[in-house]
């Protein structure tokens, strides 16, 4: 006869999970006193393992998601005056009608582990996300679009850097173009007789 299998060794335990391993950016590291605040909260909220880089702005972290989650550790390092960002994406939803809809997109979004902040427009039907690419992908975050009724349409462009560059390009213009400007105006200024 089998030799019959207790129930109890059986059930959960957070020990034998498998470790998630992310890099994160924070923001607000000036020193490394501050990397060594950071890593300290984001131990105590559960990170087995924490390293923040100062120059690269990246925390290095470990934990088992029995015992901790990324929202927990981002709303600590906040609580600790710092900052926990990923990567943005704006994706366009199809077929949402009404703030039940909203509620259901964002919470079938959120429900996944590594993302950080999901909020959706709904005039627009865009949901603007901020995540951990390292944790999640955008083809994980469709997965739990359609699997909550809705359709995933595409993702849009989020150039961050390029709008920073077309900014700088603007200013730079203005700066150049003003005062050449102004001198136009001056009599007997590029005027020759």
């Amino acid at each position: 006869m089998r030799d019959k299998v207790k129930l109890s060794s059986l059930q959960y335990n957070p020990e034998m999970t498998e470790m998630i391993k992310a890099a994160v950016k924070v923001s607000g590291v000036t020193c490394s006193s501050c990397a060594r605040t950071i890593e300290e909260v984001a131990r105590s909220s559960g990170a087995e393992e924490a390293r923040v880089n100062p120059s690269s702005e990246t925390l290095l972290i470990r934990y088992r998601p029995g015992k901790s989650s990324l929202k927990k550790l981002k709303k600590a390092v906040e609580e600790a005056g710092y900052g926990l960002h990923g990567e943005k994406a704006v994706i366009r939803v199809g077929g949402m009608t009404c703030a039940m809809c909203v509620k259901a997109v964002e919470e079938a979004l959120l429900s996944l582990e590594g993302v950080l902040e999901a909020r959706v427009n709904l005039s627009a039907e865009k949901v603007y996300v901020e995540y951990v690419p390292d944790m999640v992908s955008l083809k994980d975050m469709k997965r739990a679009i359609e699997r909550s009724g809705y359709r995933f349409v595409g993702e849009e462009a989020v150039d961050e850097r390029g709008r920073k560059l077309a900014l700088v390009r603007i200013s730079l213009g203005f700066a150049v173009g003003i005062p050449l400007f102004l001198l136009d105006y001056l009599p007997g200024a590029f005027h020759l007789s």
